[in-house]
């Protein structure tokens, strides 16, 4: 009695332990079939054992692919900023650092081939358009200077399959030297215009005077000339 009882339970555990396996099995393979897409991403398609890669671009969702026999490849297309610095030289020789703020993101099309981050800066080309400019040129020209930057490196960035949103120098600073020169050149421009100023404010309390006697004197002379026609007391 009591080895038939245990006989019966050893016999429902099997079956409880095959089919919980066969619960595991069928939910790994339903996991590997199912991949999610979130806001912000795409996913290509990859052939492990084809080594080749699908040309379709995946969007967002949850979708379904072959297990062991396709693999999802999630891209990051989000947009990213990249902040660097370079020392350059203005037309006139002058010493200038610029800090360069960039957003960009991956140009979907190319999902399987392009880069995830910008390639390397290239110094040269931004040093090309820094020596166009001079210090004062390159101060009042920002957007233009900025607009000329981007080209430069939009040429790299499209190599790579990567575009250019935004492009903005967040700091531009030139050398101690040339910058208290510039504070001097600044205040004396100051007292020059307070000078010209000051001069003007005179020449033109002078005009006012001057412009005052002659009304005072057409009128005197006016007086004078109306009472001279008028006859005398004795002629009455």
């Amino acid at each position: 009695m009591m080895n038939s009882f245990f006989s019966r339970t050893t016999h429902l555990l099997t079956k409880v332990a095959g089919f919980a396996v066969g619960v595991g099995v069928v939910s790994s393979v339903v996991n590997a079939s199912m991949y999610t897409v979130r806001m912000g991403e795409r996913a290509v398609i990859f052939h492990p054992f084809g080594g080749r890669t699908d040309n379709t671009i995946v969007g967002e969702g949850t979708h379904f692919c072959i297990p062991w026999l396709q693999k999802p490849s999630i891209f990051n297309i989000r947009v990213r900023p990249y902040t660097f610095s370079f020392v350059s030289y203005t037309k006139d020789r002058q010493e200038v650092t610029l800090t360069v703020r960039v957003l960009f993101h991956p140009d979907i099309p190319y999902l399987p081939h392009n880069h995830q981050t910008l390639p390397s800066i290239n110094h040269k080309d931004l040093d090309a358009v820094v020596s166009k400019f001079t210090s004062h040129e390159l101060v009042a020209n920002l957007m233009d200077v900025s607009a000329l930057i981007r080209e430069a490196l939009a040429a790299r960035a499209t190599e790579s399959h990567i575009v250019l949103d935004y492009v903005s120098f967040t700091n531009v600073s030139f050398s101690p030297e040339f910058s208290r020169a510039c504070e001097s050149e600044q205040v004396a421009q100051q007292r020059q215009k307070m000078l010209l100023l000051r001069e003007a404010k005179e020449e033109e309390n002078i005009r006012a005077a001057t412009v005052w006697d002659e009304a005072f004197k057409v009128a005197v002379s006016k007086f004078a000339s109306k009472h001279q026609n008028m006859p005398k007391f004795e002629d009455v």
